[in-house]
Parts: structure tokens; sequence; C-alpha cells
């Protein structure tokens, strides 16, 4: 039997390392033991090169691509992607970083998920416009400050109970109210420097004594 002995094709790719000895927006120089090599990073190398680092370089003819980081010159990474992307997983991802973590966008961050959580020691909310919408809100807390140049509150009930209330009005208190019912247990006590109590019709005052004078 006359056996068929077909040859591979012969594969003019070559792998070599070298070390980056300049970098431009869209290139970098390596220099490796075959001379000087013009080479773009490949896009499966998600880490971004460095002058200084050791790299593993893919020639092809005159194309060079640097396809992975064996070293690098300098601690700090960077992972520069263009375009879209998209991370998923089927389980849980978990992000942990032991100096800080920063989210920069200029333009929308969104959150969707069925239950948030933050815990921290300080949290700080700064921004121009705040709008809070929840069909049932809780806040403990042992003190509480507000400072606001004007403050308007719409509300159809407010229940409040409290051991002491102390306020503080410079100018006047004025209030709009349809009947007022106050029940005090042992002293209601008024001052001022000049009091007027009008009604239209009746003024009631009854007690077992009345000091006048």
């Amino acid at each position: 039997m006359q056996q068929n002995i077909i040859p591979l094709p012969q594969s003019n790719t070559e792998l070599c390392t070298g070390v980056i000895k300049f970098k431009h927006v869209e290139y970098c120089i390596v220099h490796a033991s075959n001379g000087l090599h013009q080479s773009q990073k490949a896009a499966s190398c998600l880490i971004e090169p460095q002058v200084g680092d050791v790299v593993m370089l893919c020639k092809t003819g005159d194309v060079s691509y640097i396809i992975a980081i064996l070293q690098q010159a300098q601690p700090t990474t960077s992972i520069n992607l263009t375009g879209d992307i998209n991370l998923s997983t089927a389980g849980a991802l978990s992000i942990h970083a032991a100096k800080g973590l920063d989210l920069h966008t200029q333009g929308k961050l969104s959150q969707l998920c069925s239950e948030l959580q933050q815990v921290s020691t300080q949290h700080i909310v700064t921004t121009t416009d705040l709008n809070v919408h929840s069909q049932q809100s809780k806040l403990t807390t042992e003190q509480a400050q507000i400072h606001a140049e004007q403050c308007h509150s719409f509300i159809n009930r407010v229940y409040q109970r409290a051991d002491q209330v102390m306020r503080w009005v410079e100018t006047i208190e004025t209030a709009q109210i349809g009947n007022l019912v106050q029940s005090v247990r042992q002293t209601w006590n008024a001052r001022s420097n000049n009091t007027v109590i009008t009604a239209k019709q009746d003024v009631k005052v009854d007690a077992q004594r009345i000091h006048m004078g």
C-alpha cells in the first residue's frame, strides 16, 4: 500500500521575550534577543504594559504582539480596555481591596439588587439633588442633627413621643390649627411681656380657684 505523506505547513510564528524600552499610545518598542520590535498589545493581554516590563512577544511576519506580561517593573498594575465590557458569573463575585476602592464614571452609575447592605465607620454623601423614595423607612440613631435654610414637611399624621422637648424660635412661630387640644398633667406655664387672647364667641376659664392680678 502506498502511503501519502502530507507535510504540515510551516509556520513563521515566533515566540520570544523582551523588555519594553519605549511606550506609545498605540504600540511599544520591545528589546528582545533578536533585535527591536514595534509591538502592539494583544486583546487577550489585559494588563497594560509599562516601560521596563519583561513581556512575551508573538511575532508573525512583520507583525508583533505582546501576549503576556512576565515581570512588572513597577508594583502598580493598570487594566485598560476599549469598548463596552460585560462581566458575568453564575456564582458570587467578591472584590477585596486592602487600602481602598474608588469608582469613577462620567456617566450614570446604577445598582439593582434584591437587598443592599452598607456598613462603614463614617458615611458621607455629597450631592446637588437627592431624592429618596421608599414605602417604609426607619431611622435608628443616638444623635441626629439637621441644618437647613428651609424645611418643608407634608405629612398626613404625626406621632411624637419624647421625654423632654426644647425649642428656640427667635422671631415668630405661626400655627394654623383647626382644633387644638392640650392635656397637661402638672403645670401649664406661659410667660410673656404681653399676652393677647382673642375669641369670636366665648372664652371660658374653669378652675377651683382663679387668681388674677
